[in-house]
């Protein structure tokens, strides 16, 4: 064993082949082991060392070595500075121990090898072979080379390249930069905002706090987000304000001074000056509890104080617990002046020292550095990672933040988990996981599924034939091309299909769902839905409560399911169920088959040969345009077969009313007129209504006698001579349609089958000139109205009934509303009015059925109710009715009742010549006559729901008019 040691200057030594010692000394040396298992120390300046062949220890000193390891495992220490080490053949064992002063370029080559980086910001490549690197402080470079390496950046924001085979990548604190290269590895990102690539390979990327941008490269990856749930500390310094001595701060003295530092002056100070006057120290620091990897906010006040004129350099320095440095400022406070200075770092330890010295002033004498105050507060990661997963099969999950999330290419899983998420699968068949937050989710190409998860989600599926699930929350689904199927889930959802055969779920909640084109199947679920089928044969299913289905275009089937429904076929051959619940239906335009089911249904058949049949209960059927053929089935029934068709009106059983109207020819099936008779087909317990006083009144009786040379005294008994033969002719002639009925004789046919709605004479009506009665008003009285102030008559018309028709017909006696019983004194005084006559109710318990507190129900609905009832002792009465340009809520004895409502049957209650005297009036009713209802002044209820809001009145003790209008 040889040993050789340099003195001063420039040495070269050259061992043995035998284990030697051998010291450079001061000088730039150039030291070779040989052979054997050398030791060499470098010593002062820059050396070269070679370890040659054996296991060596190798020194490099201070200054900037350059160190080879050679042959066999070598141990290796770079020193102080900036050193170059190249490990060589074997498993060799590096430290870069720069202790800050500069980067060292460390080389592990061939073997498996450990090197740990130092404190500085160093270069480390690992070569060849399974190596183990670590950066320690600094901001580090550091390759993996081949074989299956572990890198372990720790802290600083370091850049890490896994290079080939299967790498364990870490990147520690810090804002990190890593690449996996080839092969699978496994990318740890650690605390800080992280930027992660796979690269090739089936990788697993844990991303950790920070907001991540996370690249996961070619091959299938798992990309997971695994932020620990830890509480941060808050990092506030004791006694910030300097009220009470120092309380935690500790003088410190960097120019080596000797005066105090003062605190507690001017109400709250500390105070500093480096020409060490007997007032004044040099610095002061505090050590503070912090977490590693949470970032934090330092803010420090201070000003210059004192009556003289000077300028302060205040020196703020971040300190961990190896003594590093980790950020500094420097600021120079002039005379006068009062700063607030911020620095930002982010710990590496658990215990961080903030200090904050004094290092020059520009006088000594009344003025001083004046520290107010001393803030800090951790600024919580909000996680809100980048992620693009790349080609393959990747599985990622997101964690907390308001991610961004891109599959790519392949048949990914991404989870957004917490957050208000973006994710997009790209290509492949991909499943998207919304999880908590308001997320936007979008499928991408291909057959996708996504799940909204809670909160108020946005899924769109994109190409392909794709399953949607919106979860919790009001979620918007949809559309996109491709047989997709999408399910709302709970909440007030919007769910469209686009373009392909679609299936859409409302679940449950208040849904919007819109079919749109090709052949659809769209279910409300629970809930008040909307449904728009669209374009094409679609099929829609409101499910329970008040749904709302508009089929559109195409031959479209629509059930309403439990519940008030509305349903409008539309365009196309429809097929139109209303299911439970009082329905309105709608079939539009082609031949349509409506059924109304159980309840109080209005069926409305539309343009061109409908089927119309009314099912159980009370219903409204109405074939308007086209050859209908309209079946009243069970309940008191009311068929109009409408203008412009042959129609065939068959009540069922049950009182029916029949309405003839129109130009073509109809065909009426009466059950029976009258009870004991006989009729085709039923029982004898019905009590049908046919609605002709159109075409048999006063006005035409004249017309009719001289027609058929009789001398009727009414225009009953022409009536029941027209309907001998089983046919009304008498119609034909007023150019009226052709109508067949059949029933068993003309006797049948009473006052009880003919009908009109009005006020009762006496009734005062509240007029300009204040209270009128109904009998004294004239065309072009003003009359005061709830809503547009006082409008003029257009027209006004009157009818009597004897005793006769009342005692056949008590349907035709009127309903008195006897004073106060709408409540709060209203009417004023007893009113007569017939029974279809709407009276205004204002009410909470309206409002909670119907969404609105003001409707109108017909009087005949309000039997319940204590103080209105059927006027059993009037033998005579004469109606009265007023028409405005407009429907309008009037005061009869100061109770709030409607004017005349131009809609079809209105008009038809009313003899021709009346009628023809209100067209030339106001010609625009003719064209609305002869197609829809015109606007009401308010939303009109009737059977069923009427009652029941009545009997809910009663229950709660509460007045019809129970608030102000």
């Amino acid at each position: 064993m040889a040993t050789y040691t340099g003195g001063p200057g420039n040495n070269s030594y050259i061992g043995t082949p035998d284990p030697d010692d051998i010291s450079g000394g001061d000088g730039n040396d150039t030291l070779s082991g040989a052979g054997g298992a050398d030791t060499i120390f470098g010593g002062e300046d820059n050396d070269l060392i070679n370890g040659d062949a054996g296991n060596d220890t190798l020194f490099g000193g201070t200054s900037n070595d350059e160190l080879y390891g050679g042959d066999n495992d070598d141990l290796i220490y770079s020193g102080f500075n900036r050193d170059t080490v190249f490990g060589g053949d074997g498993n060799d064992t590096i430290f870069g121990e720069n202790n800050g002063a500069g980067p060292d370029f460390l080389f592990g080559d061939a073997g498996d090898d450990d090197i740990y980086g130092g404190d500085g910001g160093d270069s480390i490549t690992g070569g060849d072979g399974n190596d183990f690197a670590q950066g320690a402080g600094g901001t580090d470079e550091m390759y993996g080379g081949t074989g299956s390496d572990t890198l372990q950046g720790d802290s600083g924001s370091d850049s890490l390249f896994g290079g080939d085979d299967d790498d364990l990548l870490q990147g520690g604190s810090g804002a990190d930069t890593i690449f996996g290269g080839l092969g699978d590895d496994q990318i740890e990102g650690g605390p800080g905002s992280d930027e992660l690539h796979g690269d090739d390979g089936a990788d697993t990327i844990s991303m950790g706090g920070g907001n991540d941008t996370v690249f996961g490269g070619d091959g299938d990856d798992l990309i997971l987000d695994v932020t620990p749930a830890q509480p941060y500390a808050p990092g506030t310094p004791a006694n910030g304000d300097f009220i009470a001595n120092l309380n935690g701060w500790t003088p410190v003295k960097p120019t080596g001074g000797t005066g105090p530092v003062w605190t507690a002056v001017n109400g709250g100070a500390a105070r500093l000056n480096s020409a060490d006057e007997a007032a004044g120290g040099d610095g002061l620091q505090q050590a503070i509890t912090t977490t590693p990897g949470v970032e934090y906010s330092l803010t420090v006040n201070a000003s210059e104080g004192g009556g003289a004129v000077g300028a302060h350099t205040v020196l703020i320095e971040v300190i961990d617990s190896n003594d590093d440095i980790i950020a500094s400022l420097t600021a120079v406070i002039n005379d006068g002046q009062t700063l607030d200075l911020t620095l930002n770092y982010m710990a590496t330890t658990a215990l961080t020292t903030v200090r904050i010295t004094n290092p020059t002033s520009t006088a000594t004498i009344s003025t001083d550095l004046l520290i107010n105050g001393v803030s800090q507060t951790a600024l919580i990661p909000t996680n809100d990672d980048v992620i693009q997963a790349g080609a393959g099969n990747d599985v990622v999950g997101a964690g907390e933040g308001n991610d961004q999330l891109f599959g790519e290419a392949g048949d990914d899983d991404l989870s957004g988990q917490q957050g208000n998420d973006t994710l997009t699968g790209g290509i492949g068949n991909d499943t998207l996981y919304g999880g908590d937050g308001i997320d936007s989710l979008y499928g991408g190409d291909d057959n996708d599924t996504l799940f909204g998860g809670d909160g108020n989600d946005g899924l769109y599926t994109g190409a392909g034939n794709d399953v949607a699930y919106g979860g919790l929350g009001d979620d918007l689904v949809g559309p996109d091309a491709g047989n997709d199927t999408h399910f709302g889930g709970d909440g007030r959802d919007t769910i469209s299909g686009g373009i392909g055969n679609d299936e859409l779920y409302g679940d449950e909640g208040n849904d919007t769902l819109f079919g749109d084109e090709d052949d659809d199947l769209l279910y409300g679920g629970v809930g008040e839905d909307t449904l728009f089928g669209g374009a094409d044969n679609d099929q829609l299913f409101g499910g329970a409560e008040n749904d709302l289905l508009d089929g559109e275009d195409g031959d479209d089937t629509l059930l309403g399911g439990a519940g008030d429904d509305e349903l409008l076929g539309r365009g196309g051959n429809d097929s139109i169920e209303g299911g439970l619940g009082d329905d309105s239906l709608s079939g539009g335009d082609s031949e349509d088959i409506l059924l109304g089911d159980v309840g109080e249904d209005t069926l409305f058949g539309g343009a061109d040969n409908d089927t119309l049949d009314g099912g159980a209960d009370n219903d409204i059927l109405n074939g308007e345009l086209g050859d209908d053929a309209l079946l009243g089935g069970t309940g008191n029934d009311t068929l109009n077969g409408g203008g412009g068709g042959a129609d065939t009106l068959t009540g069922g059983a049950g009182d029916d009313r029949f309405i003839i109207s129109g130009s073509a020819s109809d065909s009426i099936q009466i059950v029976n007129f009258g009870e004991g008779e006989t009729a085709v087909g039923n029982g004898d317990d019905d009590n049908d209504f046919v609605d002709l006083t159109n075409w048999y009144n006063d006005t035409t009786l004249a017309l009719y006698n001289s027609t058929y040379g009789t001398n009727f005294k009414t225009a009953l008994n022409a009536l029941q001579h027209d309907a001998e033969d089983g046919s009304l002719d008498f119609i034909a002639v007023l150019g009226g349609p052709s109508v067949t009925f059949n029933l068993v004789g003309s006797g049948a046919i009473d006052t009880e089958h003919t009908g009109v709605v009005c006020f009762a004479r006496g009734t005062m009506i509240e007029t300009d000139r204040g209270p009128v009665a109904i009998e004294e008003l004239e065309r072009g009285d003003r009359i005061e109205t709830l809503d547009h102030g006082y409008q003029r008559i257009r027209w006004i018309g009157s009818r009597r009934i004897f005793a006769e028709e009342l005692a056949t017909n008590p349907k035709l006696r009127p309903i008195r509303i006897s004073t106060g019983a709408l409540g709060h004194g209203f009417p004023e005084a007893d009113v007569l009015i017939s029974r279809q006559h709407r009276v205004l109710v204002v009410s909470k318990i309206a409002e909670r059925m119907f969404g609105t507190h003001q409707v109108l129900v017909p009087a005949g609905q309000l039997l319940q109710i204590e103080g209105i009832e059927v006027a059993e002792d009037v033998t005579y009465v004469e109606y009265f009715h007023f028409l405005f340009d407009r429907h309008q809520i009037v005061f009869a004895a100061g109770a709030p009742m409607e004017s005349l409502f131009t809609g079809v049957e209105a008009l038809k209650s009313i003899s021709a010549e009346a009628r023809r005297e209100i067209f030339e009036i106001l010609p625009e009713l003719e064209a609305i006559s002869a197609t829809r209802l015109p606007e009401p002044i308010r939303p009109i209820y009737s059977g069923r729901s009427a009652r029941k809001m009545a009997m809910r009145h009663v229950q709660n003790r509460q007045h019809l008019l129970g608030s102000s209008l």
